[in-house]
């Protein structure tokens, strides 16, 4: 999961998919399924991806939850996920647009301020919730691991 993640973000894998599903809708505008997927407000890899990152997540945060033994880790898991739903949640309001028009009219703020705002806000939610998840998985290992441990040596 933390591997298809760093992938997708060190190539734009998504954004790929996503002007792939846009031009296809335009391509197939008069399909049943090109129409749907048309009305879906924000960033269109959210139909497509969404799904098995959802799942993912959800089997992650099942699996970590009855095997973490301690409140501790149960809390620090728990913090990891609400940081990744927000960040989600930025992301699909940053994909709508009009949102980011409301806090324009709202603050009195160019729209570019507003938007690298809350680009930078949801990647740095998303690098947070990672590291998080990055912890409780490495504590999880080492207890696990009933003693054992790994030594590196240079030479």
């Amino acid at each position: 999961f933390f591997m298809c993640l760093a992938i997708d973000d060190g190539t734009a894998f998504h954004e790929s998919i996503g002007d792939w599903i846009s031009y296809w809708i335009n391509t197939h505008g008069d399909s049943p399924c090109a129409k749907l997927m048309s009305a879906y407000p924000s960033y269109r890899w959210h139909i497509t991806v969404g799904p098995f990152l959802l799942i993912a997540g959800l089997f992650m945060l099942y699996f970590l939850w009855h095997e973490l033994k301690g409140l501790k880790m149960r809390r620090i898991l728990f913090v990891a996920v609400v940081f990744i739903i927000i960040a989600e949640v930025l992301d699909y309001l940053d994909g709508m647009g009009k949102p980011v028009l409301l806090l324009q009219d709202l603050f009195h703020v160019n729209s570019v301020i507003i938007i690298h705002l809350m680009r930078l806000f949801e990647e740095y939610l998303e690098m947070l919730s990672m590291t998080l998840l990055w912890y409780v998985f490495f504590i999880y290992l080492s207890r696990s691991a009933d003693g054992k441990t790994i030594t590196f040596t240079g030479e």
